[in-house]
């Protein structure tokens, strides 16, 4: 339980960076725009799709991967929303399930901390 808390608590302060940084916001993370100004899906939208398929099919490790290729060589602000959208997604997911997917609670702590690195917010 405690665990759970801490890692809730490291979403929430990477939503948090999101909406001081990037949108001057003192609230939410900011919206995930699926298209962009011309009706188009944008990369963010098609960057969480691409996630949450992977999670649908039980490849977290592999979507994890993926999201770091993307965020490194993109490292937008549209792209730390979908970071910290993946990262709330997998803290919803139950152990059993995580486990299933050679995935843990310290795993995801992990990817949080270097996502804000890499957006230089710890």
């Amino acid at each position: 339980m405690f665990q759970n808390d801490y890692i809730l608590r490291q979403i929430e302060n990477l939503s948090k960076a999101v909406a001081n940084v990037f949108f001057h916001k003192a609230s939410d993370s900011g919206t995930l725009e699926i298209l962009d100004e011309h009706g188009r899906i944008s990369e963010s939208g098609i960057l969480y799709h691409r996630l949450k398929t992977l999670l649908q099919n039980k490849k977290i490790n592999e979507a994890e991967n993926l999201l770091f290729k993307e965020v490194e060589q993109n490292s937008t602000a549209e792209n730390m929303v979908v970071a910290a959208r993946f990262y709330k997604d997998l803290q919803q997911l139950d152990d059993k399930s995580l486990l299933d997917c050679d995935f843990s609670r310290q795993e995801i702590i992990d990817g949080i901390q270097a996502i804000r690195k890499i957006f230089k917010q710890e």
